[in-house]
């Protein structure tokens, strides 16, 4: 039987995972799969609008009573309301094509950390998905959600790099976090503008032993959406997309948990 699929996407800030989790589930969803996106970024606002996904509710920090409360009462562990609250909005979101569950935003100085978006996200990505559903969490920047525990249950994690030294060892280090957990780590090369820097970046990539899955061109009508706040569409990035839902997809062949 195949089974719910659960991929993490990561990155330094500015690497343009956001733009990543979008793409792949606009042609998951073009493709017949159910996707649900989970929005565990507490500082980027965009990724509702960047799928064209009108309205918003109650964030799960929202219904659990806000940051203040979280970060008093639950900090890193599970509670009743909590499963609550994920087992009330997963099912909501079982009735769509494509859904998006926001964690929480900060919204107010002096709020409290992010303990809490570590606890939901390991309780959303517990919970037991449908047969087929591709479940794609949206990371906030850097490797933070690794020391959270959260990468452990999922089944692939795809880390953005763009064209930079920093992406290159960030990625490095993030391979090295996720080798021990046995998951599959693919490398994403994004905003990539010449077939030179692509030759580069993933020769580096290479010798630090990380597989590059797909390779993303830098897209004018993709970055021209991007600043004007328009929802994104699969265009001149579409084969990229289409071979990186591929693997995706591919990990029920010879899924290991």
């Amino acid at each position: 039987m195949e089974r719910a699929i659960r991929v993490i996407v990561a990155g330094k800030g500015g690497s343009g995972k956001s733009t990543v989790v979008v793409l792949l589930a606009k042609l998951a969803v073009k493709h017949g799969r159910h996707v649900v996106v989970v929005d565990a970024d507490e500082s980027n606002p965009g990724i509702r609008r960047m799928l064209g996904v009108n309205g918003s509710g109650p964030s799960l920090i929202d219904m659990i009573g806000g940051r203040t409360h979280a970060f008093g009462t639950l900090k890193d562990a599970p509670s009743e309301e909590l499963q609550a609250a994920v087992k009330s909005v997963m099912e909501k979101a079982g009735s769509k094509d494509l859904s998006i569950v926001e964690i929480g935003k900060i919204r107010e100085a002096g709020s409290g950390c992010a303990c809490p978006h570590g606890a939901i996200s390991r309780e959303i990505l517990s919970f037991p998905f449908k047969s087929g559903t591709l479940v794609i969490l949206d990371t906030e920047a850097g490797i933070e959600h690794f020391g959270r525990g959260i990468d452990a249950l999922a089944e692939m994690i795809l880390f953005v790099v763009d064209p930079s030294y920093e992406g290159l060892e960030l990625c490095q280090e993030a391979k090295r976090l996720a080798d021990p957990m046995g998951l599959e780590f693919r490398a994403v090369l994004n905003k990539i503008e010449d077939e030179r820097t692509m030759a580069f970046m993933k020769g580096q990539l290479a010798r630090r032993g990380i597989r590059v899955e797909a390779s993303i061109p830098y897209d004018a009508d993709l970055f021209q959406s991007a600043l004007l706040g328009k929802a994104l569409e699969v265009r001149t990035a579409a084969d990229s997309i289409e071979k990186l839902l591929d693997e995706v997809l591919a990990t029920n062949r010879h899924w290991h948990k």
